[in-house]
């Protein structure tokens, strides 16, 4: 995550957006992702969606 999270800046990104199984959100907010949206399902198992804002 942390090689993502720096390569995103170096290229410029605004923010970072990703699907997360629900029992890995944890995980993704311990690296600054929050969660947005509904709960949706992928091959059957419940997600969200998360994302982090860059910063300057």
């Amino acid at each position: 995550m942390k090689e993502l999270i720096k390569r995103g800046k170096h290229e410029g990104a605004i923010e970072i957006h990703l699907s997360s199984q629900i029992q890995a959100m944890g995980f993704y907010s311990k690296f600054g992702f929050c969660e947005y949206g509904k709960v949706h399902y992928d091959a059957g198992i419940a997600h969200m969606w998360m994302r982090r804002y860059m910063g300057k």
